[in-house]
């Protein structure tokens, strides 16, 4: 099936985008017109868990462009996307390793048909990567930090404990009920470890993203 293209003009430059499906391109315009940033000239620091093919990446860059982002991106079938949609810019920075609470290789099984699906708790064909916990990737501040990783997200968070501790970022968790028990998780386990880290309780910006706000921070 070919993919899905859209042009816009991005840093003055006409430029082509390219999605797999109909549906990320449709989360990307919905990204690009409520970004979770505010428009600002200000290098924030974001950290994109799961950037997959760069869709909401560009949004916030589209919103900040003078943003620095570090997108964490484990599946090799989504590194050409995500090369073409945001890789021309160098304010980004791709991570090919997935994120976890531990150093070492784990387990990914790709969804054929659809690339945001990929998963940890996936079934289907297997497929090995390095994995390293974000407060050994990651070495600047952090102001954002996004997860997206269909269900692995509370094993992200525990490999970023220093980051949530010096940094304070917001935290954006993509929140999906039916993944996270295949983790053996439950949305109250995010909550009461975001409680712990010393955020609120979360701010549901849409369907599934829940928005965490540390304590005390304006």
């Amino acid at each position: 099936m070919p993919d899905f293209t859209l042009g816009l003009l991005l840093a003055g430059k006409r430029r082509v985008l390219r999605f797999p499906d109909l549906a990320m391109t449709h989360n990307f315009v919905a990204h690009a017109r409520y970004p979770v940033v505010d428009p600002t000239d200000q290098p924030l620091r974001i950290v994109d868990v799961g950037a997959c093919v760069g869709g909401w990446t560009l949004a916030q860059l589209m919103a900040a462009p003078n943003a620095v982002v570090q997108c964490v991106e484990p599946n090799p079938a989504a590194w050409p996307y995500l090369l073409n949609n945001v890789g021309w810019n160098k304010r980004v920075r791709l991570n090919r390793h997935a994120a976890s609470d531990v150093d070492g290789r784990v387990t990914l099984h790709p969804d054929q048909s659809n690339l945001g699906k990929t998963s940890i708790y996936g079934q289907g064909e297997a497929l090995s990567v390095l994995a390293t916990r974000l407060d050994g990737q990651i070495e600047s501040p952090v102001d954002l930090l996004k997860i997206d990783a269909e269900g692995h997200e509370i094993h992200v968070l525990a490999g970023a404990e220093r980051i949530l501790r010096e940094s304070r970022p917001l935290v954006l968790v993509e929140v999906l009920r039916e993944q996270m028990a295949r983790g053996g998780w439950t949305d109250r386990d995010l909550v009461a470890l975001m409680i712990h880290h010393g955020y609120g309780g979360p701010e549901q910006i849409n369907a599934n993203d829940w928005l965490f706000r540390p304590k005390g921070k304006a």
